[in-house]
Formats: structure tokens, sequence, C-alpha cells
């Protein structure tokens, strides 16, 4: 828990402002449950409709943005870390260098379980729950290219870990907007995406499948960490 504290308190703007998306995304679920029970479609009318879809639109993209944030805090969170004033004063306390790994292990999932829950929540409430697939795509980008940066980290080649996450928050970005666009479009739109076989695979069986994979290679590549870090100096 130390350890936790200790990454926050290196990283704390990066910190502060991911916070703040978590607060506006649970503003925005409140907003939406409001303006559930204080009148449904039916109810209201033509300019009321349209202020009420606007206002559900104005909420999505506050809701897409702060994912985009907290993804890519979560995709460069061992990349900020090395880059904070403190990481000298770090590696001079008699702590090891295991407990930074596996602290930074813990963090990057409850930051990706509680994005994924949240989002799930919100979209699950305008009536628009596969959204949450975009989310998926960002969250497996964020696990795989943080097992990479976790495993560069630990060899000490800690330039490479900056390079994976310039790479991560370029595609993980883009693949979060690529998603969310084409499975609004099938919907919204009346595209019908999912009426075709392939693109049924990809927009809605893929995600989950690559969230699986990249949780479990962030997971089990856990002893190749540990394998590294016993070798190194800082321990």
């Amino acid at each position: 828990m130390r350890e936790i504290k200790l990454i926050a308190k290196m990283t704390p703007l990066s910190t502060f402002f991911t916070i703040v998306c978590y607060l506006l995304i649970i503003i925005c679920i409140a907003l939406n449950l409001i303006f559930s029970n204080a009148a449904t479609v039916q109810d209201i009318n033509t300019n009321e409709q349209t202020i009420f879809y606007f206002s559900i639109d104005f909420l999505t993209l506050i809701v897409i943005l702060c994912t985009l944030y907290i993804s890519f805090f979560s995709m460069n969170l061992v990349d900020f870390f090395l880059k904070s004033e403190a990481i000298e004063f770090f590696f001079t306390l008699s702590w090891k260098y295991k407990q930074l790994i596996n602290a930074q292990i813990v963090l990057i999932t409850l930051i990706n379980t509680l994005l994924i829950g949240l989002c799930y929540i919100y979209f699950f409430i305008i009536d628009r729950p596969l959204l949450v697939m975009a989310i998926f795509v960002s969250v497996s980008f964020s696990f795989i290219f943080n097992t990479s940066c976790l495993l560069a980290t630990s060899s000490g080649r800690f330039n490479l870990a900056n390079i994976f996450g310039m790479v991560t928050s370029v595609i993980g970005s883009l693949l979060l907007l690529l998603f969310y666009s084409l499975i609004y479009s099938d919907y919204d739109l009346n595209l019908n995406f999912h009426q075709d076989p392939t693109m049924n695979i990809v927009l809605y069986h893929i995600p989950y499948i690559f969230l699986i994979l990249s949780l479990c290679l962030f997971v089990f590549s856990y002893p190749m960490y540990y394998k590294k870090i016993v070798s190194s100096s800082k321990c």
C-alpha cells in the first residue's frame, strides 16, 4: 500500500487529473439517472427531446474524453514514474525494487478494472452497453504494453519503456475512438455492421478475447519480471 501511495505522490498531476476524470464519469452516471427518472422520451415534446439527446451525447463525449485520459495514464504509468524528479530518492530507500513492480501491477489492474466498471454502468444507463467493447480494446493495449514496459524497466532498459509508452498512447487512443465510432454507427446510424459475420466477430467478440489474453499476459508474466528483478542490482 505504501508503494502505491508513493507512486501517486511521485506523479501528482497525472494522479490528480485521473481522479478528476473518475469523478466526472460518476457525475455523468448520476446525471443520466436523473434524466432517466425525470422523464421518458415519450413524455416530452420535440424540443425537449432534442435537448435530451444533446445532453446524452454531451455527457457521453465527456465520458469518452475521460476514458482517453485514464487510459493514457494507465498505459504510461511506468514512464510517468521514471520521469518523476523523486525517482532517485526512491532508489535510496530500503524497499526492494520488486515491491515497486508489485505496486505497479496492482495499481494498473485497479485503474483499468474501475474504468471498465464505471463505463459499463454509464453505457448501460444510456442503453448502449455494447459500447464498453471500445473500452475493452483500450484496456487490453494498456495491459499488453505495460507488460512490455515492466519487462524493460526490470531489465534497466528505461529508454525502451519510454518508446513503448509513446506507441501505446497513439495506438490505444486511436483504437478506442475507432471501436466507439463503429459500434455507435452500427446502432445509432443503422449501418448494421452486426449483421455482417466478420464485423460482428471483430466488434463484439474480439474485444472480449483480446482483454482476457492481455490480462493473462500481464499477470502471468510476473515470473519473468521477478527473474529479472532478482538479478538486478536494485534488489
